[in-house]
């Protein structure tokens, strides 16, 4: 099993559950591996705060009485199914069912904003704030047909996911970043940027092949993709509702 497939599979593991297939191997991979081992740790650790926060929320102490004395009643005597929505013990259930699955989702768009690498992606959109437009040469072509003109100054591998590539480019460059070659394109949609680089001369580490990754940093906002060791990351200046909308406009081709 390579380690990225492991690094996919280990948010999957819950304790007090053993693992099989290939969560099992994953697990096993991550104990002996010094990276993901930090992985599965910081995964433990989560998990057993999640169960903390579950084992707190208390129901009433009568609750259990109430219940039995309803399901006693008989059936004339019972209330209307209105009158159950507002009794004290089914509204603390309810809310508590609402607290789990809003822990829940604030917790998934944690993990998805949250990433190995991040700093790195900051530093680039930090860069870009400080441009005058005077450091990319004009160019008239598409995004995703810059892979020579990028070859021919240093930057080898360049690709582009599939709706980025229609972007029409005006501008471009590569540059460097603690000695590593960036490709930046400027894209005339949006006022937008593209950036691609090697995930691994940035300690990037995204599943690859799946949807994009937002974060907001300064004022701007980006979205990263990753395909091989290759890492794609388009930025504007805007709030992650508006790139949403921007990325739901880009067709494959």
């Amino acid at each position: 099993m390579k380690t990225e497939d492991a690094a996919s599979l280990i948010p999957l593991h819950r304790p007090g559950r053993e693992a099989s297939g290939p969560l099992k191997k994953a697990i096993a991979l991550a104990e002996q591996d010094p990276a993901l081992s930090v992985q599965l740790a910081a995964q433990r650790a989560f998990d057993q705060q999640f169960v903390g926060v579950i084992n707190s929320i208390a129901p009433p102490e009568n609750l259990r009485a109430k219940l039995r004395e309803a399901g006693a009643r008989p059936d004339a005597e019972r209330p209307q199914l209105r009158s159950h929505a507002f009794h004290p013990a089914v509204l603390t259930a309810i809310l508590g069912g609402l607290l789990i699955v809003g822990f829940l989702a604030w917790t998934v768009m944690e993990r998805m904003e949250n990433f190995a690498g991040r700093e790195a992606a900051e530093r680039m959109l930090s860069t870009t704030s400080k441009m005058s437009g005077m450091e990319l040469d004009p160019v008239s072509t598409t995004a995703g047909a810059m892979e020579d003109w990028f070859y021919m100054r240093g930057f080898e591998g360049y690709a582009l996911p599939p709706e980025l590539s229609a972007l029409p480019a005006v501008g471009s460059r590569v540059y460097r970043s603690e000695g590593h070659p960036i490709a930046q394109i400027a894209v005339d949609r949006h006022e937008s940027l593209v950036y691609v680089f090697r995930a691994s001369d940035f300690g990037v580490e995204l599943p690859a092949d799946q949807p994009w990754h937002l974060l907001e940093h300064e004022g701007w906002v980006a979205a990263l993709r990753r395909h091989e060791d290759i890492c794609s990351m388009l930025a504007f200046r805007g709030k992650k509702a508006e790139m949403r909308e921007f990325l739901a406009t880009l067709k494959k081709p």
